[in-house]
């Protein structure tokens, strides 16, 4: 059913119910656990400065009694997603670096990070160009009353490294030592590489402007609710190259094919506070 169809006829709950139940592999239920499936396209390469040598975070930090548990229990689903692996019994690593665990924010469940800061004065950067909030909303052009937001889940995460860069990408625990497969945030190159490779997935899916785009929450705006809802298709052959190959072509997968969010498709948000204040 065409999602225009869909709005007119349901309620936003009852859509989002139906979606998940239609495309199982975008939204897995809660007690499903599967590889998180990476963006197409060759791994990303972390590049050092020349001389750069190997660091070593000996230190393993403690973790509250409280969260032990629940982290132990979020890096084994890491590895199930293949977002991490452990370094394999009787390899000492080049590189390694402290998971830090802190609480997310307003809440006092565990988040856990790693600590790159030593890592990152010796990195490359790519420098991908992002524009600020200011120059995205003087695009917005006059009429469009409709706004979409798209947001890959894990979206760091579906970005491959390449052998050499997990390496470099190793942490210690209090369970032993593990290393990145994926793109991890608080390396100073991730948000570069990230925003690049989800710019050239995005760019073709969207018909002419108006529109707006930014690089970490693509955005969309329309004149309408209608042309909002048939912007976002798979159907176009243009998307061809950015389908998973296993995956039905309606489950949104010019990123990675991973749990695209449809609540903003599904609502009328108001518009921005700077749009509002230049009527």
């Amino acid at each position: 059913m065409a999602v225009d169809m869909l709005l007119k006829s349901q309620s936003a709950a009852s859509i989002r119910e139906q979606l998940f139940q239609e495309f199982p592999e975008v939204f897995p239920p809660d007690d499903e656990v599967l590889p998180l499936k990476p963006m197409k396209g060759p791994p990303m390469k972390i590049e050092l400065l020349p001389g750069t040598s190997p660091i070593r975070r000996y230190r393993c930090n403690t973790i509250p009694l409280h969260w032990q548990d629940k982290v132990k229990a979020h890096l084994e689903t890491m590895v199930q997603k293949q977002i991490i692996e452990r370094v394999p019994q009787g390899e000492a690593p080049e590189w390694l670096f402290s998971m830090v665990v802190v609480p997310k924010a307003g809440t006092d469940e565990p988040r856990v990070t790693v600590d790159f800061s030593p890592l990152n004065p010796f990195v490359k950067r790519p420098m991908y160009p992002c524009r600020v909030p200011a120059e995205e909303v003087a695009q917005i052009p006059p009429g469009m009353t409709h706004f979409t937001v798209l947001d890959g889940r894990h979206g760091y995460w579906q970005v491959l490294l390449d052998k050499p860069s997990s390496k470099i990408m190793t942490f210690n625990t209090p369970w032993g030592m593990f290393r990145y497969l994926r793109n991890a945030m608080g390396l100073i190159s991730a948000g570069d590489e990230f925003n690049r490779r989800s710019d050239d997935a995005i760019a073709v899916s969207f018909a002419p402007k108006p529109k707006l785009l930014t690089t970490s929450d693509p955005r969309s705006c329309r004149s309408s609710r209608s042309e909002t809802s048939s912007e976002f298709s798979m159907d176009s052959p243009e998307m061809e190259p950015h389908r998973r190959g296993s995956g039905n072509q309606a489950a949104w997968s010019q990123l990675s094919g991973q749990d695209r969010v449809w609540s903003s498709l599904l609502e009328e948000p108001p518009l921005p506070e700077a749009v509002r204040a230049a009527d």
